[in-house]
């Protein structure tokens, strides 16, 4: 067996909800969300920053965006996510409405599939019961990959 050494935080963020490490390359950044917190953050490695943006509403996860910043899994949709410079003001574009009642259910986790659809799950947010659903962005459309038979609405 291989050994890796003692592992040890980098960053202490404070976070009460992280999830969706996600890494640029091109930035040699990680990005990654605070879903309690409302917030997309950036850690750049090379100068211990951690940049982050507050969030509308709660962020299910991330990806990058082939023409650049990332699409955003937010509670109430999809966004066009383009991390501020200086400011830290981020600019937000709706791709596309959640396609369940956003007062009960919210994006969880996803990622980009090769073919470049981004795939997110959601969860029955008060967790009263085990509903979930797996939906699917490509080219601006949502469609729901499974979670309709649970008979909760799904409309896409």
């Amino acid at each position: 067996m291989r050994e890796f050494g003692t592992a040890a935080p980098v960053l202490d963020a404070h976070a009460r909800l992280g999830e969706c490490p996600l890494w640029s390359v091109a930035e040699q950044a990680l990005y990654w969300v605070d879903i309690s917190a409302c917030a997309v953050h950036r850690y750049t490695p090379a100068s211990g920053r951690d940049d982050n943006w507050s969030m509308p509403c709660a962020p299910g996860c991330i990806a990058l965006a082939a023409s650049g910043g990332l699409v955003a899994a937010l509670r109430d949709g999809f966004y066009r996510f383009f991390p501020g410079g200086a400011d830290l003001s981020p600019m937000l574009n709706k791709i596309a409405t959640a396609p369940y009642d956003t007062q009960t259910m919210r994006f969880n986790d996803g990622r980009c599939d090769a073919a470049g659809r981004f795939w997110a799950g959601a969860m029955f947010e008060p967790r009263s019961s085990e509903r979930a659903g797996m939906f699917c962005l490509e080219r601006g459309r949502v469609r729901a990959a499974w979670g309709e038979a649970e008979g909760w609405g799904v409309k896409v």
